[in-house]
Formats: structure tokens, sequence, C-alpha cells
């Protein structure tokens, strides 16, 4: 009697232990959730659905849903803060991405992700054959373009730490400039605190006269 209840007591711990190391594995987990966007020839928000997100240099990614919600998550090794890069992909747009800082068992918000369609200059279409041919004049100013952050913080506050920041440059008319007119847009910080702050990318030529930096 007293074998049987001593081996019964070492299955309860072994038992015991295997659950130990499951529940602690998922600990190392981060989970990230977001949409991802479209803009659409009207200049209209719409959500993107199939887009592929992923986590630079992780084995992680997933499909944003018919709202462009999409939902992954990431094990982690250290235990201070990593930045995540997310990118999000689809075919006929350009790629979009935002670097949030997460910690280990937290849930972050990651910014929104916006693409924009792919413009074929040869036959004055985007990539789903729609036509994007509107005739403007030259660049005679640019403005913001949409929701942004109004403010952002510091690294590993918790709090948003990155910003999308979309432009629109028009003609003396308001047109939004066309392929024919395109210019190259050049992004900078002024007068910023130095404590490291960039923008991403800090060059980016107009597409139906849309520009955006991180």
């Amino acid at each position: 009697m007293r074998t049987v209840s001593f081996l019964f007591l070492l299955i309860i711990i072994a038992w015991f232990f295997t659950c130990s190391d499951s529940t602690g594995n998922n600990k190392n987990l981060a989970t990230l959730t977001g949409a991802v966007y479209g803009i659409e020839l009207n200049n209209q928000l719409v959500p993107i659905e199939g887009a592929l997100v992923n986590v630079e240099n992780y084995f992680s990614q997933a499909t944003s849903n018919t709202s462009g919600v999409y939902q992954l998550q990431v094990e982690l090794s250290s235990d201070n803060a990593t930045n995540l890069k997310v990118v999000a992909t689809k075919a006929g747009y350009i790629q979009a991405s935002a670097t949030v800082a997460v910690k280990k068992g937290e849930t972050v918000q990651v910014p929104d992700l916006t693409l924009q369609k792919m413009v074929n200059d040869t036959t004055g279409t985007d990539t789903t054959g729609q036509d994007t041919s509107r005739v403007s004049g030259d660049a005679a100013h640019i403005e913001v373009f949409g929701a942004h952050e109004q403010h952002i913080y510091v690294l590993g506050s918790g709090l948003p730490e990155t910003a999308l920041l979309r432009f629109v440059v028009r003609d003396a008319n308001g047109v939004p400039v066309d392929k024919n007119h395109r210019v190259l847009v050049e992004f900078s910080v002024l007068n910023g605190p130095g404590g490291g702050e960039f923008v991403d990318p800090d060059t980016m030529t107009t597409q139906g006269g849309l520009v955006y930096t991180l």
C-alpha cells in the first residue's frame, strides 16, 4: 500500500511540473492586434480583407478579416521591451509597416497599417485595372490627409510610440497631382526633443498625389 501511494505521489508531482512548464511558455507570448486599411481612388480609407500581416524576423503571421482586423502572437525571449516591426502586404498595394515596443504577456494595439494602390505609369491604371488618370497641374501645396495620432510617447511607455502621417500633394486648383506631375517629397523632424526620433521613409514619390511616412 505504501508503494502504491508513493508511485501515485510521483505521478502527481510529474503532472504538476508538466503543467507548470506549459503555463510558463505562454508567459513568453505577446499579442499584437490592429487593422489594415487601403486608400481608394476617392481618397477614402476602407478596410482591407486578406492582407498578410507578419512580424519581421519572427515566425508569426496573420490575415486580416473582412473588417481589416488581425491578431497575432509572438514569443519573446527578453524580459525587457522588444521593438517589433509589423508589416502588412497585399498584391497590388504598396506595403505598410509600424514599429511597436512589446513586453512578454502584453497585448498591444498596433497603429493602423494603410496600404496604397500601386499605379502602372504606362497605362494610367492601378493594378486592379481601374482608371487613375486625373489631369492635374504642377504641385502647388501639400496637406495632411486623414486621421493620425495627436501625440507620440517615449519608448517603453506602453503608449503609442509611432504615428503614420499621410499627405496629399495638390495643384493650384486643389487636384491631387497625377502621374505626369509626380514629385519627390522629403520628410524630416524639426525642433524634436533630440531623443533619437526619426521618420521612415524620409523621402517618397507621390502615387496618385499621396505620400506617407512613420
